[in-house]
């Protein structure tokens, strides 16, 4: 089932047309958020109109270069399946328009690790703030066949 409220949250935003994210030349944001707000297209684990709303937001700041990251927990099992799916899914619909990366905390911790520089207090910290420890094993991306950031 989808999030409830998701068409209800993007309402204010097609008020007036066009749409905030048509007046931002967020076409693939436009067409998302158009298949929200009519539910045609449905998620049920990712908040898709406050990601579509961050980025208006950037797009709207005038910030010139900038990417929307998603960081997540993936805690396996069948919700966190469903969850890379839908990131998966948001990812595809929104192409290199919004620089969409999602990450897990897994894969972020992991790679961090391999960074020079990084103070070890920290990723001590984040390891166990995120219980990262040896017996979760290998980090994975958020997004099957996602090129590594």
């Amino acid at each position: 089932t989808a999030k409830k409220g998701h068409a209800a949250r993007l309402a204010p935003y097609f008020r007036k047309q066009p749409s905030l994210w048509e007046v931002a030349g967020l076409d693939r944001g436009t067409r998302l958020a158009s298949e929200i707000h009519s539910a045609t297209q449905r998620f049920a684990y990712l908040d898709v109109p406050q990601l579509l709303k961050h980025a208006l937001g950037l797009r709207c700041a005038g910030v010139t270069s900038w990417a929307l990251y998603y960081i997540w927990y993936d805690a396996s099992g069948d919700a966190s399946r469903r969850h890379a799916e839908e990131l998966d899914r948001f990812a595809q619909l929104v192409g290199d328009e919004l620089r969409f990366q999602a990450l897990s905390y897994q894969t972020l911790v992991s790679r961090l690790s391999r960074q020079s520089g990084i103070d070890g207090a920290y990723l001590t910290y984040l390891q166990q703030r995120y219980e990262l420890g040896k017996q979760q094993g290998v980090a994975r991306s958020a997004f099957r066949g996602a090129a590594s950031t």
